[in-house]
């Protein structure tokens, strides 16, 4: 192929903003696939004077590569047979507008070389063989907001570190019997999907990820591509789904890496006012430039396609939406509507969900977004962005301020445990107990508590039991099930454990608890008024009629009885007990059915005295009486 004939029409939808492969012809490529002794590299640096290829198997002889047009370079390379593939390493050499000399890594890279910042690797042909068709050939389902879903945020190294002795090496993930262990205590704890934090290469350990160096590739200190398809394929085979992090928003201020590419902007904004994000060390992509949205587009379908992965969740997603996020005064221009909404961001939001959702149908898209944007989750044909589902923020910041209010102040507070509810259903939400929760304080540091360490556990654990309950699908980060950092003296973290695999396991088994999530003909309140005692009680009801009660006290208060009034008659059944004794409460088993009596108590005809222990949420089966 001639170097200045684009395939097909894919350099116009490049620069039209509209292609979702430029990978395929950016970055490092085998001329024929039958043979990779020539090698074709593209790079798009439209501000550049000249640009050079230098690899490592010609280190002092640089390549220059030829302009095809429209600001893309391109060079045809013979290369050496080699005894390791992967020591083979690339960079480009720009001379800039002002004709200084730049080295860049390739953004389109899918292998970054090991411990070097801007070198990238030749990428080897994947040979790995997927098995797991019959996954893939049902997971349409997830997409239903019907259909439970049960989250584990996972963060890898944090997982082996705990479960193994040896704790996390780099290339974790080439041990297959360490990911078989993993892929199995994922299915025994009851999750149906697990949520990567960032795989993608990211050279800023701190951060968990979320500053990502190469879009394209996987992280070496995680392990090969085909280690990582090993384990999604693994999670497969086990009716696990695998949702990965990325953030489509930012990429890293780094000198010499995509930041001021070929000297001048090339991914984001001339005007620093757009582009600067020096909170999180970062500059924004500019979504209203087409090549950076070809980019983009290219990159969610490459991990989608490649790894077979389930979904994506997007993360900061606001700093898309609004030109104003962790920004004031001067930092932040206005639309030209002088609005503070990122105009061209919602339009490349919405294009991104409807070109995903027609190429992937049966793929979760799962949005981060904290500034309450209207219609997040609803169809872009009604004005909204497109997602399946998103993250309730709103949720977990009141859940948070209200356990770190003294108790006696909490009848004050009352409001941040309904609230949640007049808004419950306007979007299809995540309920995330996530690692945000713990990017500064530790989750139990939010307990006011008293200080006996086996309280904070007794209001974790109703608080894990009472969010299972909360409409809404449910996310746990890694480590909520073994808090150790909080725990005294012969204090066993083993009943928070199973604490947590019985509640997922309940999930999943009782439909009233998943299946009508978007609407109040799944809920009803029993008791959401008692401020005074800080409780509160509701039904969660399936398209069958069928019920199952919660009921949550958030003091240090036990009630042997305490009448909870009803809209009918019926029988109740214990489900669940967060003060269990096999927890670490202090409530032995009791199977004994409660008969809803017709009892009037506050505005119903009907009500059941049930026995509060403090600090604890209990679930009943409700079986109401057949209508005469």
């Amino acid at each position: 192929m001639p170097l200045d004939s684009p395939r097909g029409n894919m350099y116009e939808s490049f620069h039209s903003g509209e292609e979702c492969h430029a990978h395929h012809f950016l970055g490092a490529h085998p001329e024929r696939k039958d043979s990779d002794d020539i090698w074709v590299f593209s790079v798009y640096a439209p501000n550049a004077r000249d640009v050079s290829l230098i690899c490592s198997w010609n280190p002092e002889t640089p390549c220059p590569m030829q302009h095809v047009g429209s600001g893309i370079y391109k060079v045809r390379v013979p290369v050496p047979a080699l005894p390791d593939r992967t020591a083979a390493e690339y960079f480009f050499r720009i001379r800039t507008a002002l004709g200084n000399w730049r080295d860049v890594p390739d953004p389109y890279s899918t292998q970054m070389a090991c411990g070097k910042r801007i070198s990238a690797g030749l990428p080897s042909p994947s040979s790995y063989m997927w098995m797991d068709d019959e996954w893939m050939a049902g997971r349409g389902k997830q997409t239903s907001v019907s259909e439970p879903l049960n989250i584990y945020e996972l963060h890898l190294p944090t997982w082996f570190q705990h479960h193994f002795p040896s704790g996390w090496t780099d290339g974790g993930l080439n041990q297959p019997d360490a990911v078989d262990q993993l892929v199995a205590w994922v299915r025994d704890m009851g999750y149906t999907h697990v949520e990567c934090m960032p795989v993608m290469s990211h050279e800023n350990l701190e951060g968990h990820g979320y500053l990502i160096d190469s879009f394209f590739s996987v992280a070496q200190r995680y392990g090969t591509a085909d280690s990582l398809r090993f384990m999604i394929d693994r999670f497969h085979q086990a009716g696990i789904g695998v949702i990965l992090d990325w953030v489509p928003a930012y990429f890293p201020d780094h000198p010499g890496w995509m930041a001021d590419f070929d000297g001048n902007p090339v991914f984001e904004s001339v005007d620093p006012r757009r582009s600067g994000m020096p909170a999180w060390h970062a500059r924004l992509f500019d979504l209203s430039r087409p090549e950076t949205r070809s980019f983009l587009l290219s990159v969610a379908h490459y991990w989608l396609e490649s790894f077979h992965a389930d979904g994506l969740r997007m993360n900061a997603v606001s700093a898309m939406l609004y030109h104003d996020v962790c920004r004031s005064g001067d930092n932040w221009t206005p639309n030209q509507y002088g609005g503070r909404e990122n105009l061209e961001g919602i339009d490349f939001i919405r294009y991104l969900n409807d070109t995903l959702r027609r190429s992937f149908p049966d793929c979760l898209l799962i949005a981060e977004e904290s500034q309450a944007f209207p219609g997040v989750t609803h169809p872009t044909s009604e004005n909204g962005l497109g997602f399946h589902l998103k993250w309730n923020t709103g949720w977990i910041t009141d859940i948070l301020s209200y356990l770190n209010t003294e108790e006696k102040d909490r009848k004050w507070q009352h409001d941040k445990l309904t609230f949640s509810l007049y808004y419950a259903f306007s979007e299809h939400f995540i309920l995330p107990l996530s690692h945000e929760t713990q990017s500064n304080v530790r989750l139990q540091d939010y307990l006011h508590s008293p200080g006996d360490p086996r309280f904070k556990l007794s209001m974790l654990r109703a608080v894990f039991a009472y969010s299972i309950a909360h409409p809404g699908k449910k996310l746990l980060y890694i480590g909520r099930e073994y808090l150790k950092d909080i725990t005294g003296d012969g204090i066993s973290m083993d009943g928070m454990q199973r604490c947590i695999r019985d509640l997922n396991q309940i999930y999943l088994s009782e439909r009233p608890l998943y299946e009508i999530d978007d609407s109040w003909n799944g809920f009803q309140w029993t008791q959401a008024n008692d401020s005074g005692n800080s409780i509160v009680s509701f039904l969660r009801w399936d398209r069958n009629g069928c019920a199952v009660l919660a009921i949550t006290n958030f003091t240090s208060v036990n009630y042997p009885e305490y009448r909870v009034p009803f809209p009918v008659g019926g029988v109740l059944q214990p489900l669940f007990s967060s003060d269990s004794v096999q927890y670490g409460g202090e409530s032995k088993p009791d199977d004994r059915e409660l008969e809803v009596q017709k009892f009037a108590w506050g505005d119903s005809g009907w009500s059941v005295g049930l026995t509060v222990p403090a600090f604890s949420t209990q679930f009943y089966r409700f079986l109401r009486y057949k209508r005469d």
